[in-house]
Formats: C-alpha cells, sequence, structure tokens
C-alpha cells in the first residue's frame, strides 16, 4: 500500500515538474506539498481562510495559472489566468496587486519612453514557437500604483 501511495505521489511531482499546473484536480495536492514542490511566483492568504498560488512565465506552458486552496490546504480549484476574457475584468484604477491577483505576474515589463511609467505585457496566445502572439498590455502611471492604459494588443 505504501507503494501505491509513493507512486501516486510521484506522478502527481512529475505532473508539476513537467509544467501541467492546470491539469492538477481538486483534492490532488495539499498546499503544503505544493509549496515544498515549486516556489509560487505569489502567494496570497484570503479573508475566508483559503490560500491561493500564483505560478508564472513558467516554460513550456506559458500560462500563468492560480491554485486555490481551502482553509484546510486542499487544492479545491486551478485556472489559467492569463486568457483573452481576463482583459475584461481589468479596469483604470487598479494597482499592480489587483491587476496580478487576475491576470498573474507579468512576462515583461518595460518602461514607457514618454511618461517614464511602466508597462506590463502578458500573453493570452502563442505561437508554435512559444512567441507571444497577443498580449494584454497594461500601462502604468509614473507615480501612482494605478494603471491608465488596458489594451490587447497582435503581434505577428
Amino acid at each position: 500500500m505504501k507503494r501505491v501511495g509513493a507512486l501516486a505521489l510521484i506522478l502527481v511531482l512529475s505532473a508539476c515538474a513537467t509544467s501541467s499546473l492546470e491539469r492538477l484536480k481538486p483534492g490532488s495536492m495539499t498546499l503544503d506539498r505544493m509549496r515544498s514542490t515549486e516556489k509560487p511566483t505569489a502567494e496570497w492568504k484570503n479573508s475566508d481562510g483559503s490560500v491561493t498560488l500564483e505560478y508564472s512565465n513558467r516554460p513550456p506552458s506559458a500560462h500563468n495559472v492560480m491554485l486555490d486552496f481551502d482553509g484546510k490546504g486542499v487544492l479545491v480549484n486551478t485556472r489559467i489566468v492569463n486568457t483573452e476574457d481576463s482583459i475584461g475584468l481589468l479596469k483604470t484604477g487598479m494597482t499592480r496587486a489587483e491587476v496580478q491577483r487576475i491576470v498573474g505576474s507579468p512576462d515583461r515589463v518595460l518602461k514607457d519612453s514618454q511618461t517614464g511609467g511602466d508597462i506590463w505585457e502578458i500573453p493570452t496566445q502563442f505561437a508554435v514557437d512559444d512567441s507571444p502572439q497577443r498580449l494584454i498590455v497594461i500601462y502604468w502611471h509614473p507615480r501612482v500604483d494605478g494603471a491608465t492604459r488596458i489594451v490587447a494588443d497582435q503581434r505577428f
């Protein structure tokens, strides 16, 4: 029986190592095991006692994945968050933390040559060579933590 449990653990950890976090099923992972398997990009403690782990910019999947754990530390939901649908949830005036909770961390951060503010690029679709084809582009105010413009950008 111990061998079956060890084999199951190896299979789950292998799934993590091959960048297939989006395939994890509810109940298949605990918070402590996930933290020890792979360091998250960000971690949020929610008001209801649950915890959300963010895993971003993880080749080869290139998906920003959020893992939601209940108050007991059991996986309850897995979400790919850098999607075309996500742009509709973003609003100007949001802070970096609010945006990150919705779409995950940016793939690239650039400087706006006109304003001096940051520009976040978050890919939503990828070409065969894994280069970004479509992006969410977020322009940030240079002195205040607030998004000033949010656009979808097509790259060829």
